[in-house]
């Protein structure tokens, strides 16, 4: 018998860690689906806002939420395509906003993802972009220069100033673990209330890093969703109108 690729063995890890997680009922006794909203629904594919402090994984902790378990139960197993790794933008527990799940085995082609961030630095408005490598150490995930399998590509966009914070609007098409915040550290630039890579206090207890807009094309039509940030993520721009940001 053939030993099984990294790939594989991720993907079985996460099939078995979903039976085990619904066999066991991890999560779904507490009725807490408001870690989900369903902002849309087409044929092929499901567009979800999530909240903060919720996971796709088990996580045995009081007061966590499993994402995987709050889908269980709002569309049940009859579209559970997603055990197969059907979820595109998967969010870090940390990081609100957008994502996508696919019904069923399709192409997605041009997918295009946009994050906002508020970031406690007092840079001048201007557009850079990065190219580097991800990998991990410890239990960090490190941007760097050296070069490792696949390189990453991000367009960081700081669109305003206001008493000394900073949107920044993030661009990039395919992403990988933690790229955003790994390469923002990387660049000296800290995420608002971001424990591992950012500025974290008590004052700043909720990371500022959020999922905003998911651009693709599905037989070449297009579809555009955007999920718009919560009081807490702009109280520190009162008078900004995200939407109308030209990027």
């Amino acid at each position: 018998m053939e030993p099984l690729s990294k790939k594989k063995k991720n993907k079985l890890l996460y099939t078995t860690m979903l039976k085990y997680s619904i066999r066991k009922n991890f999560f779904i006794k507490n009725k807490n689906y408001n870690c989900l909203k369903i902002i849309n629904e087409e044929n092929n594919f499901i567009i979800f806002d999530k909240i903060i402090k919720s996971s796709f994984y088990p996580i045995e902790k009081k007061g966590n939420i499993n994402i995987i378990s709050c889908i269980y139960n709002l569309i049940g197993e009859k579209i559970f395509y997603i055990k197969n790794c059907g979820i595109i933008s998967r969010l870090d527990f940390e990081t609100k906003g957008i994502f996508l799940i696919l019904k069923k085995k399709i192409k997605l082609e041009k997918i295009k993802k946009k994050y906002l961030a508020i970031s406690k630095c007092c840079k001048k408005k201007c557009v850079f972009y990065t190219k580097g490598y991800i990998k991990k150490k410890k239990n960090r995930i490190i941007y760097t220069k050296k070069k490792t399998i696949y390189p990453v590509f991000t367009k960081f966009i700081i669109k305003t100033k206001k008493r000394g914070f900073n949107v920044i609007v993030c661009k990039f098409s395919r992403g990988k673990t933690h790229q955003i915040r790994s390469s923002l550290n990387y660049l000296s630039i800290r995420i608002l209330g971001d424990k591992k890579y950012g500025f974290f206090n008590k004052y700043y207890q909720e990371s500022n890093l959020h999922s905003w807009n998911l651009n693709f094309y599905i037989n070449n039509n297009n579809y555009n969703y955007y999920s718009f940030p919560n009081r807490n993520f702009i109280k520190y721009f009162f008078k900004i109108n995200f939407p109308k940001f030209k990027i």
